[in-house]
């Protein structure tokens, strides 16, 4: 028994001295390994500082993929890409998980251990063959890549919002008018003279109306105007021109421009010629 202990020690130190990887000194091992076999320990340790990598790289990029969903908070339209990111971090502190409880010596609060001191107490290793899949710690070096996808999209979400942002700071300063809609009625609430009035429901079409002598002749009809309603069908609009001009006399709602997010409807010349000025809605 002596002989093939010292036969053993010598794979031992040849493999430390000709530098042979972890997979040469364990096949040297076979298949089982005793208390006393100091291949086997060493197989144990390298494996556990391989592991002990292996989380560590995983972790990093975990923490990287974390910081990523904190610093895009508040800053993208909606939360899609950081909840799918999240997805991700929660499968990949569980594949950690994992290869920690395979592996204990992995844990980052674990000490190291010289070969030294592994090789005085003797242990026992696992064959590789018997540890499931799943915990293959080899596994966690692809953390950064498959993370990468979910870290990408949130980066988009995040310059999406950003470029929203810009456009919308470039609307408030291009708005030359606003327009206050006070209500939503009929002849009456316009004859109130207190703003536009919303007489969508009684045409079937998006429409506000003002009289002319009550502010409505000042309602911008350039093209490319910017203006900003507010009240009811509060949001920015841009001018697209004069869609028509009826006669209050002979029209009928069948009448009305069609097509556009809105239309503000004044006198012209009395009733007898009314114009319709189509709106396109560019923000909120």
């Amino acid at each position: 028994m002596r002989a093939i202990r010292l036969s053993a020690f010598a794979v031992l130190i040849a493999a430390l001295l000709l530098g042979v990887g972890e997979a040469s000194v364990y096949a040297g091992a076979g298949a089982d390994f005793d208390q006393a076999d100091p291949v086997a320990v060493v197989h144990r340790h390298e494996t556990g500082a391989g592991a002990k990598a292996a989380v560590a790289f995983a972790m990093r990029q975990i923490e990287t993929a974390q910081a990523t969903i904190d610093s895009s908070r508040g800053h993208t339209v909606d939360a899609t890409a950081q909840v799918q990111l999240g997805k991700a971090i929660i499968q990949w502190q569980s594949k950690v998980s994992a290869v920690i409880a395979a592996f204990p010596q992995a844990d980052p609060a674990s000490s190291p251990v010289s070969n030294a001191v592994l090789l005085r107490i003797g242990g026992v290793a696992t064959p590789k063959a018997t540890i499931s899949p799943q915990y293959d710690y080899q596994d966690l070096f692809l953390a950064d890549s498959a993370l990468k996808t979910p870290e990408d999209a949130v980066a988009a979400a995040v310059q999406a919002w950003t470029a929203e942002q810009i456009r919308v700071a470039a609307l408030e300063s291009a708005v030359s008018y606003t327009e206050y809609v006070w209500t939503s009625g009929w002849q009456a609430q316009i004859d109130a003279c207190q703003g536009a009035v919303d007489l969508t429901a009684h045409y079937g079409v998006r429409t506000i109306a003002e009289h002319d002598d009550c502010g409505g002749s000042s309602f911008p009809t350039a093209p490319g105007t910017i203006v900003r309603i507010t009240g009811v069908d509060a949001g920015v609009y841009r001018v697209v021109g004069v869609a028509a001009y009826l006669n209050g006399h002979t029209a009928t709602t069948a009448d009305l421009p069609r097509g556009y997010d809105l239309l503000f409807q004044t006198c012209v010349n009395g009733y007898s010629s009314m114009s319709f000025t189509a709106l396109t809605r560019v923000g909120s």
